[in-house]
């Protein structure tokens, strides 16, 4: 690649020329009408944001100035300004998690709740970040234990469940149901709900592409509204894995590619995931939390921040751990939440 790269610099103005250097044959587009069209077609797919089409734009063409074209689409998408929302999610200290080495290995599991008369429960894969999706009647155990069982045969038994501290999650029968499938349960910390941020995530991208599909046919019902969304989702470049999540759980579905480079795409992808969750633990340093005495007194960060109430509150530990500790009421509280004075 690099004396290809010199042969251009001898031969044209560097200036005026850019190498692009890819491992997939793509097609140029030089017409404009062309190349506006296929942008129109990838971003009206699922209106996803601007970076995201450009990379799924590249997987298939290629044209001068095209990130700068993709942008100054996107920007003037109507139903992007109307439908879309600004997200300003919380910023929390990151810490290193368990890295999935295949899929299905780590599954996280919420309840989204699209309006009060449609609730799903949904699951992600850690590792490709593909969805999956039950309708459930409510948020009852007796909704909601046949859901989970179906999803987890649908994930072929996974090693590792995240799930948060919902009251049917937290149901006896639910975890005996897991452990006699031998699944590892996770339940993430009381006010750390950013230990189940894979699919807090996905629900915001869901529910983007759902209100832009809703504008796009009014008439669609709920149930099929939530079909296709998921599908949008799955199909869709996700920012971490620089793929779609169907690619790297599946498999490319391409006609003019064989099993054999279906597979060995695969596989490479795989690998490709492992170095990106390896590179993004690396720069994560271990948070060192401060020990408590039992019996002795700290303060607890209030839920609700109000100048009518004060900020902290005074409690005992009971027990101290790593990342948290039980107070005197039986209460696991993350340390992130707590100081000494």
């Amino acid at each position: 690649m690099g004396e290809i790269q010199e042969i251009f610099k001898e031969t044209f103005n560097p200036r005026l020329m850019k190498v692009r250097y890819s491992q997939i044959k793509v097609q140029d587009l030089n017409n404009q009408e062309n190349q506006l069209e296929e942008i129109k077609k990838i971003h009206q797919f699922a209106h996803r944001n601007a970076k995201e089409n450009a990379e799924q734009l590249l997987k298939h063409y290629y044209f001068p100035k095209m990130t700068k074209m993709v942008e100054q689409f996107v920007n003037t998408c109507d139903i992007c300004k109307t439908e879309k929302y600004q997200r300003n999610p919380q910023k929390f200290i990151p810490f290193k998690t368990p890295i999935p080495t295949y899929p299905s290995q780590i599954i996280h599991i919420d309840i989204f709740t699209y309006d009060q008369d449609n609730l799903f429960l949904t699951s992600i894969d850690k590792f490709s970040k593909y969805l999956k999706y039950k309708a459930i009647e409510s948020k009852s155990l007796l909704d909601i234990e046949d859901a989970l069982l179906d999803l987890i045969h649908e994930w072929n038994i996974p090693k590792t469940i995240i799930m948060d501290n919902e009251s049917s999650f937290n149901s006896n029968i639910i975890e005996q149901r897991l452990r006699d499938l031998n699944i590892e349960i996770y339940k993430t910390p009381i006010n750390r709900s950013e230990t189940n941020g894979q699919i807090e995530r996905c629900h915001s991208t869901l529910r983007e592409i759902a209100r832009c599909l809703k504008k796009e046919t009014p008439q669609i019902d709920i149930p099929q509204l939530i079909r296709s969304s998921v599908y949008k989702y799955n199909n869709t470049i996700h920012s971490f894995v620089k793929n779609t999540p169907h690619n790297i759980y599946i498999g490319e579905t391409n006609q003019n590619l064989d099993e054999q480079e279906i597979a060995r795409r695969k596989t490479k992808s795989h690998e490709k995931i492992l170095n990106l969750y390896n590179e993004k633990n690396e720069k994560i340093l271990d948070k060192q939390y401060p020990n408590f005495q039992p019996g002795s007194y700290v303060f607890e960060k209030a839920k609700e921040i109000s100048k009518r109430k004060s900020r902290y509150k005074k409690i005992q530990v009971k027990e101290d751990f790593d990342t948290y500790i039980i107070d005197s009421n039986n209460r696991k509280i993350h340390k992130m939440n707590i100081r000494k004075k």
